[in-house]
């Protein structure tokens, strides 16, 4: 459920902003990241996981702030995003 509201978000912001992606909603995109995407990169290790394990800052400020920030522009509620940018960067504190 937390992976489907990460998913869900963005497209609202996304959509709300007027963007556009290639995939047509976050139903598609949910299909095509569990299907295609995480099976060949199960492996591997997310920059912002080496970065934690490696007590440095992260991209969390540019990955999921400026999504934050449009999501403030455009009034759109991000709560899961701003959960996971919360924990990350209480995780930048202990460095």
């Amino acid at each position: 459920s937390i992976m489907d509201i990460l998913i869900e978000e963005p497209f609202e912001i996304m959509n709300g902003a007027g963007g556009k992606t290639y995939w047509s909603d976050a139903d598609e995109y949910r299909t095509a990241l569990f299907e295609d995407m995480i099976p060949v990169t199960y492996e591997h290790r997310s920059s912002t996981l080496q970065d934690i394990e490696k007590k440095q800052k992260t991209e969390i400020d540019t990955l999921t702030g400026s999504l934050l920030n449009l999501a403030s522009e455009y009034s759109i509620a991000a709560t899961m995003h701003t959960m996971i940018y919360s924990l990350v960067k209480a995780l930048e504190e202990k460095f």
